[in-house]
């Protein structure tokens, strides 16, 4: 399921840099997380989940 909210807010955001930097990450954390090699820490889903929430609320 995170995992799915970080793929919906990349295809939001444009692009990873754009993404990992509004999550305050680096980018190399981001790609860790998007190729599992690294469990998505909550905090990370929560601003994913705002990412498709703000866009959601956009298309109302």
């Amino acid at each position: 399921m995170y995992l799915n909210m970080l793929r919906f807010a990349l295809d939001i955001a444009g692009d990873e840099l754009a993404l990992a930097t509004r999550m305050q990450v680096p980018l190399e954390m981001f790609r860790d997380w998007m190729s599992e090699a690294q469990p998505i820490p909550e905090a990370a889903f929560l601003v994913a989940l705002a990412v498709v929430a703000g866009r959601a609320r956009l298309l109302n």
